[in-house]
């Protein structure tokens, strides 16, 4: 653990706007982390057991996410909303991009991921997490 965090500490010190994401051991690690204001971190035994428990509850959500993870034509991106999208509901948004090949995945807002499944509206400040076709 202690590694990990001088590791990222120093990082951090060297290229403060770098987000920083760790797979440590341990599951206090990530909090530590956060602490230290550095970015997001997965203790990998956590990451294992939810995706088999994820697996044995629904047998492909495993395989899904495997496939997120290691698709090489397909890409995970962050990107802010659109003007025209500030206070539309996220429906309304997942229809929309829809159309031009993007799957909004989640929202990003002060440093909270969401699936943002209800009918809420998006800010400013949201960011959207877009699955797309590289």
């Amino acid at each position: 653990m202690h590694d990990i965090l001088i590791a990222a500490l120093s990082l951090h010190r060297l290229a403060p706007g770098l987000p920083i994401t760790a797979i440590p051991a341990r599951l206090n690690t990530p909090q530590a982390m956060a602490e230290l204001g550095l970015s997001a971190s997965f203790p990998s035994d956590d990451l294992m057991s939810h995706v088999l428990a994820r697996s044995a509850q629904t047998p492909h959500a495993g395989p899904l996410i495997w496939q997120v993870v290691r698709d090489e034509e397909h890409r995970i991106q962050e990107l802010d909303v659109a003007p025209d999208e500030i206070g539309r509901p996220m429906n309304e948004v997942r229809s929309k991009r829809a159309l031009s090949g993007q799957l909004v995945l989640g929202i990003l807002e002060d440093n909270e991921v969401r699936f943002g499944l209800e009918k809420e509206e998006l800010h400013a400040e949201s960011r959207l997490l877009i699955l797309r076709r590289i």
